[in-house]
């Protein structure tokens, strides 16, 4: 819904400006309200990787491969794995 899409939005801009303890904050309150927003759960991925939590990072890409229909996000995550 809209209010995932705010939090979600807040958090790239967070993600940008090198903030992610603050995205990360913002992605899980994201994520209590829809655990299957593949765009929430990328970002969750990706900032997990930039704070070097590199194995809840895989978890999240691997939910992403593993359950997403959208082949153009699964090759992104199968990506972000094979660079870590």
């Amino acid at each position: 819904g809209a209010e995932i899409d705010i939090l979600n939005f807040k958090a790239i801009i967070k993600i940008l400006n090198g903030d992610f303890i603050s995205a990360d904050k913002l992605l899980k309150n994201a994520y209590i309200i829809d655990k299957y927003n593949y765009d929430v759960i990328f970002n969750i991925a990706y900032v997990k990787q930039m704070l070097e939590e590199y194995e809840e990072s895989v978890k999240f890409f691997n939910y992403i491969i593993n359950y997403c229909d959208n082949d153009e996000i699964v090759l992104e995550a199968k990506e972000k794995i094979m660079n870590m």
